[in-house]
Formats: structure tokens, C-alpha cells, sequence
């Protein structure tokens, strides 16, 4: 069964202060969606789909595309030149937000697929979880859950979706915003071992329509052109709410890593060498 991985890169990474889906952090050079491709093709995928914005393509064609375009499928589609009317109708600059982006992968995707941010590192056993889920059941809906404490930056507060779950089905997320190590407790809802979300969902094919249904609604009742964004996690909650489906959640024990300051960066490039010394990856990762 076709398995495809939906990369969402079109951020602007305004807190970083630049592209960090393109830092390097590997000894060759290799940066973080590297190391999620490699995972992500050792767990069975057969075709990546990256959505990007048109600024970035000549960047990411060289530093991500032409490298793995030998090893899988591998395709882009731009989030900036998607719903153009609404682009020019509302002098909008910045991306429409992550439900966005999904839905911009459309054309390309006609399979079961999973969706991960760019710059995140979600480790090997999560795309095992998850492609395993999907292989066996193609019409569900699945995501990937975290603990809360390891996914935090030691340089600043970060916003995570807080998931609710019954049974191991989703109840419901609620954004978190602002979380810092410090607010971690031993009780209530911001605990170590809280589940969240860190994007990374497994969609049937047939969410695009759900998806492009909730964007035009969106669209017509946003308040501010300028900085209302459309998520995913607000499609997932209207799906719950509107009991479309249930949403299986598989509960990952892996280390995520992400830079979302400066001062990450060092941290990740430390983490991902001790990987390299414990053999989970080659280095150069790809020959």
C-alpha cells in the first residue's frame, strides 16, 4: 500500500529569524527533514509532497529535492500561490496557517498520508507507529502524540496542543500557549507525561474535501485578514465535534527536537550526533 509524508515548510520562521527548516545539523550538512525522510523511508513511505512558498523553491530544490529525489518520490507544491483570490482580496503576506498547507497538497496526494512541520524531529518509532496504524486500517484517522516534557525549548515558551483522550481516541485539543520547563507540574493538565500534539497526522484522502469546506468558512468569518490562521488541529476538533470519525491516537515515547530559537540549534546538533554515535543513523546519512 502507497504511503505518502506531507512536509509543511512554508513558515517563516519569525522566532528563529530565518529558514530553519533549512539549518544544517548533521555532520555533511544535513538538516532535520533529512533525518525525517530517512525515518520516514525505512517506515514504508513511497512519495513525499513538501509544501513550500515560492521565495524558498531555488533553496529547497538544491539542499532538499535534488538530494533525495535517487532514494523516493519526492514532489513540491507552493502554499502562496493557493486560493490566489484570497491572497489578493486581503494584501495577505504570510500563509494562511497549517490547515492551509494540508490543503494545498491536495493534486498530489492520493493516498493514506501522514503530515509532520518541517523542522521537527519525531524519531524512528513514530513513523513506525503510525504507518503501521495506516497500512491496516486505510480509512481512519490517526495522530501521533507526545509527551509534553519532551518537547519543550529550554531557551523560551513554546504553544502546544493540549489532546484529551478516552481510550486512546481523541476528545478534543486545546492550544496552549506560552509554556515554559518551569510550568511543567506533577498535577493538572500541563504535566510531563501530558499527551500533545506536535502535527503529525495520518489522513485518509477523502479529508481534503472536509478540509476545503471548513477553509471557505474560514475565510468568510475571520476577523483579521492579517494574522487569523487556519490550523489543523481546528479541522481535527470540528471532525470530533461533528462525529465524523474517530481519531486514534498512537502515544510515542520518543525525544522530539525542534529549533524554534537560536539557542536550540546547538542542542539538536548535540542530540542528533549522539544518534549518530548509538548507529541510529549513518553519517554521511545518505551514500
Amino acid at each position: 500500500m502507497s504511503l505518502t509524508l506531507v512536509v509543511l515548510a512554508a513558515g517563516m520562521g519569525s522566532r528563529y529569524g530565518g529558514l530553519k527548516q533549512l539549518q544544517a545539523v548533521g555532520n555533511h550538512g544535513e538538516i532535520l527533514m533529512d533525518y525525517s525522510f530517512f525515518d520516514a523511508v525505512r517506515a514504508g513511505f513511497d512519495k513525499i509532497v513538501c509544501v513550500i512558498r515560492k521565495d524558498i523553491e531555488k533553496d529547497f530544490h538544491n539542499l532538499v529535492t535534488k538530494k533525495w529525489e535517487k532514494h523516493i518520490e519526492i514532489c513540491h507544491v507552493f502554499q502562496d500561490e493557493h486560493h490566489k483570490q484570497y491572497n489578493s482580496r486581503y494584501a495577505r503576506i504570510k500563509p494562511w496557517g497549517t490547515g492551509h498547507a494540508v490543503l494545498c497538497a491536495r493534486e498530489k496526494v492520493n493516498s493514506p498520508f501522514v503530515v509532520i512541520n518541517a523542522d521537527d524531529f519525531y524519531g524512528a518509532s513514530s513513523y513506525k507507529l503510525i504507518a503501521e496504524f495506516l497500512k491496516k486500517n486505510l480509512h481512519s484517522f490517526a495522530m501521533v502524540a507526545f509527551q509534553l516534557g519532551k518537547t519543550l525549548s529550554k531557551h523560551g515558551s513554546v504553544s502546544r496542543g493540549v489532546c484529551t483522550t478516552q481510550n486512546n481516541i481523541l476528545s478534543k485539543i486545546e492550544e496552549h500557549t506560552a509554556i515554559l520547563l518551569a510550568d511543567v507540574q506533577n498535577s493538572g493538565p500541563l504535566r510531563y507525561e501530558t499527551p500533545v500534539s506536535m502535527n503529525f497526522w495520518g489522513f485518509p484522502p477523502d479529508i481534503f474535501d472536509y478540509i476545503d469546506t471548513l477553509f471557505s468558512t474560514f475565510l468568510t468569518k475571520m476577523k483579521d485578514p492579517q494574522k487569523d490562521e487556519f490550523y489543523i488541529p481546528s479541522v481535527v476538533n470540528h471532525f470530533i465535534l461533528e462525529k465524523k470519525a474517530d481519531v486514534k491516537v498512537l502515544f510515542s515515547q520518543e525525544q522530539w527536537l525542534g529549533i524554534t530559537y537560536p539557542q536550540d540549534l546547538t542542542h539538536v546538533q548535540q542530540q542528533i550526533q549522539q544518534l549518530i554515535s548509538n548507529e541510529i543513523f549513518p553519517s554521511p546519512l545518505l551514500q
